[in-house]
């Protein structure tokens, strides 16, 4: 079961001022970082406040933009969540290879001192994916801008997982989303810390 649909804004599913508690445990799981460095797993998610989104350096519209809220997010918790880890997943593990994906963070001068980009064999991410953080990812469509390449639907989604390796809720890409996530990350580390 899907809790977000494959590229809806995903309203209502934001944790607002409720309490942050776990939606249900990430299962296991194995992923390539872009740095070379080996694998990132659930366990390494353990004890962290940790944000993942869905992308791939290939996407003809929506990809670029999550990027750079990623980045408004990674500034804007900087100081108030600095422990914070940024995930982007790509849901084109097929052409995204370690090498492509440090391409596109070079283009998009991404600051990788807490963000790792996220690629591996393809039945891994997309068990990682669908039946990890419950969101759709993978399937090709036409360009919806009428050209000749394509374009993989994906959540558009950003999702907060919790020190337990939990997910906690997902929150839409615009400003206000974006406030009661880092809001949200805030309050976790909060309670963390009692």
């Amino acid at each position: 079961m899907w809790l977000c649909a494959a590229v809806s804004a995903c309203g209502p599913c934001s944790t607002s001022e409720t309490k942050l508690e776990p939606l249900f445990d990430l299962p296991s799981f194995q992923l390539e970082r872009h740095d070379g460095t080996g694998i990132l797993s659930r366990e390494d998610l353990l004890g962290r406040i940790t944000v993942a989104d869905f992308m791939f350096t290939r996407c003809p519209s929506f990809c670029p933009m999550l990027t750079a809220r990623m980045q408004d997010l990674q500034a804007a918790t900087a100081t108030s969540v600095p422990e914070a880890l940024f995930l982007s997943i790509s849901v084109d593990p097929d052409h995204d290879t370690p090498k492509v994906l440090q391409r596109y963070i070079r283009a998009h001068e991404v600051d990788t001192h807490n963000w790792l980009f996220l690629t591996g064999p393809a039945g891994e991410v997309k068990r990682a994916i669908e039946g990890g953080f419950r969101v759709r990812a993978g399937e090709r469509v036409p360009d919806p801008e009428g050209g000749d390449g394509f374009d993989i639907t994906h959540s558009r989604t950003f999702v907060l997982v919790g020190p337990a390796a939990s997910v906690i809720g997902y929150y839409r890409v615009d400003t206000d989303g974006l406030e009661q996530l880092a809001k949200d990350m805030q309050r976790l580390r909060k309670l963390i810390e009692q």
